[in-house]
Formats: structure tokens, sequence, C-alpha cells
């Protein structure tokens, strides 16, 4: 339906409030009541809304059909000079789009990374608790009244971060609680995480790693140095009763003996 009545809002580089050099930079398509109602949401901060042409469609429906990409978010980038705008190259755009954007191309063709977001939350921790208790609700227990998912998909970063788990965070250390919320000072951002605890009570974890810059991880997270291995969050998931599995590409797997 959105294809056949678009509502087209001009695309262009908004500036809300009074934006400095290090002002956020979030991503809309060009469906205009979808513009309008992200305007409403950022009355208030100083910061810059890109407005992309999606062939006025919202950005769910224009990712999945091809009309919101990481070409047309870079040619936006570059044709309202948003480098010339701030100092920073990153970008936030709705999680709605993950679909239809290849965040490497993207950052390939401008220069800017992808940030997912935001989410409509002001307490993340009231939200996190929200969020254990429904999964508490709604996953069956294992022995030890723990939720037990068939499978949790992962990821895994240079430095061996997994899910929101980031080296030297207090999330690393929780016991009991499910789902927590942290600062995380790498990235200098608050994040909501599984922990370790639900992570490990999973039937299957399954994790895919790309890309040479992990190899170093990689290496010492499937080795047998025990020491090593716990420096890296991911390599402290251990399922308790369930299996582990990698699926690693050739440049992640290069450190690897026999890979």
């Amino acid at each position: 339906m959105f294809r056949y009545l678009p509502c087209r809002h001009p695309t262009g580089l908004v500036a809300v409030g009074e934006p400095g050099r290090d002002a956020a930079v979030f991503v809309s398509g060009n469906y205009f009541h979808s513009v309008r109602q992200v305007l409403k949401c950022l009355r208030g901060l100083d910061c810059y809304l890109l407005v992309v042409d999606s062939a006025g469609i919202n950005v769910w429906c224009a990712a999945g059909a091809g009309d919101f990409t990481e070409h047309k978010i870079a040619d936006a980038v570059n044709t309202y000079a948003l480098s010339e705008a701030v100092d920073h190259r990153d970008l936030i755009l709705p999680q709605l789009s993950a679909v239809g954007i290849d965040k490497s191309k993207l950052l390939a063709e401008c220069g800017f990374r992808v940030l997912w977001g935001p989410a409509d939350c002001r307490d993340l921790a009231a939200a996190a608790e929200q969020y254990e208790n429904l999964i508490r609700r709604l996953v069956p227990p294992n022995e030890n009244d723990v939720p037990a998912f068939d499978l949790i998909l992962l990821g895994m970063g240079a430095e061996g971060h997994t899910a929101s788990l980031f080296p030297d965070t207090p999330a690393l250390a929780e016991k009991s609680r499910l789902v927590v919320a942290q600062f995380v000072p790498v990235i200098g951002r608050n994040r909501m995480t599984f922990t370790f605890p639900l992570i490990n009570a999973a039937r299957h974890v399954l994790f895919f790693v790309t890309g040479a810059d992990k190899a170093p991880a990689v290496r010492a997270v499937l080795g047998e140095d025990v020491a090593l291995k716990s420096h890296y969050p991911a390599g402290r998931v251990a399922p308790t009763a369930g299996r582990l599995i990698f699926v690693l590409d050739t440049p992640a797997a290069a450190g690897i003996q026999g890979a």
C-alpha cells in the first residue's frame, strides 16, 4: 500500500535545536508521518536528522523492498555534506531498517559507521527488569529454574565482547540477574544485555564471527589457556548443558592451528 500511496517528506539534513560538531545524527526515511513523529521525539535535543529518500515509505517496508539502502544513505551523507557538519562518523539508524542495510558497504561508501537505535527507553534499568520478567514468563526453565532458550545467536567483537558484555564492565560478574543495563565506557553508551547465567542456560549457543580483526580473540577463546580465554567475555560462554558452536569465515579463523 505504501508503495502505491507514498507520502513523501523532503529529504535533507535537518538541524534540531542548536547542534554542534559533536551532535548525534539520526537517520530516517522520508515517509512524511515518520519524519514528523521523529522530529517530535527529538524536540529538546541538539542533534541532526538526516532524512533519506525511501520512496515516501516507512523504513521497515522500504528496507525490505530495497527502497532504503546503504547506497541511498551514503548518497544523502555526501549530498548534504554531513562530514562538514560533524566531526564524528556515526549514524544512528532505526532498528527496523537493518534488513536492508549493509554496514560495511555504507562505511566504505561514505566513511560513516552504523549504530542501531534509538529505542524509546527512558529508564534502561527498568526496561531490563521488564525484559527479564518477560523471558521468565515465556521461556521454559531448566532444572536450575533458569529460562533455557533453544538457541541463542551471538557475534563477537575484536576485543572479545559478545552480546553487550564488554571487557571490564560490571555485567561480567552478574550471577543472578538474566538481563541488565550498564554503561559501557569503551563505546560511551548505555546498553542492555543478556548475562552469562541466561546465555549459558541455552541448549545451543551459536557464534557467527567474521573478519580478520577478530582472529586474535577467536584464537584465544578457542584455545587451551583458561586464563587468557577468560580475559575475553566471549570466552566465558560455556553452556552448562548445551552445545557451543562457532561459525567462522576464513579471516576470522586464520589464527587457529589447522584452520
